[in-house]
């Protein structure tokens, strides 16, 4: 029986850059203005101008090279602003749905 890979840990993946949009729920805003970076299981570093709140959960759409999308719950674990300007996320519920297609994105699949 074959040896399962274990899922790649970075965005340094075949489907190049990730776009990232924070999802507004009902009648809140979106905000389509991120990159995707370091992006695992674990969670991800979304480059660009607006901070949110440490602790704030949301939903984030990650938009892959190939035009697939994956949401995913996540929570803000940092701010940084000095040599990277972003947040540091986490996603500490993945589902196991989510957590597939997730784990299949980052596979390149």
């Amino acid at each position: 029986m074959p040896k399962k890979e274990k899922p790649k840990e970075s965005s340094a993946n075949p489907n190049g850059a990730i776009r990232a949009r924070i999802v507004g729920g009902a009648g809140k805003t979106s905000y389509d203005m991120y990159e995707a970076q370091d992006v695992s299981l674990k969670g991800a570093f979304l480059a660009g101008p607006l901070f949110l709140e440490v602790d704030e959960e949301f939903i984030v759409e990650l938009a892959f090279a190939d035009d697939a999308n994956v949401r995913v719950r996540a929570k803000v674990m940092a701010i940084e602003r000095d040599s990277k300007i972003g947040i540091s996320i986490g996603f500490p519920a993945l589902t196991n749905r989510e957590r597939r297609k997730l784990e299949a994105k980052l596979n390149g699949d």
